[in-house]
């Protein structure tokens, strides 16, 4: 999860609500981004190409590829995490 790695519930408390919306307080927010980066970070074998590869370098690649599809006016075929 990338909300809390103490896999505790999110609190209501933790939220502040402001005049542009709601924002998380800054314990949770430090954690929700260190998790968030954890998650990123984690990497995996691509089955695609049996590659082992971060979330982040699929993100960064499939950004390139769509990119490079719409400047081409080719079709975009996106990743599928699970198949």
């Amino acid at each position: 999860s990338c909300i809390s790695s103490t896999k505790k519930a999110v609190k209501i408390s933790q939220f502040t609500k402001t005049q542009k919306g709601v924002r998380m307080n800054d314990v949770l927010r430090k954690d929700f981004l260190r998790n968030y980066d954890n998650f990123m970070t984690a990497t995996f074998v691509d089955n695609r190409t049996r590659k082992t590869v971060s979330f982040r370098e699929v993100v960064r690649e499939r950004i390139e590829r769509l990119e490079k599809s719409v400047i081409d006016g080719r079709k975009y075929k996106p990743f599928i995490l699970y198949s």
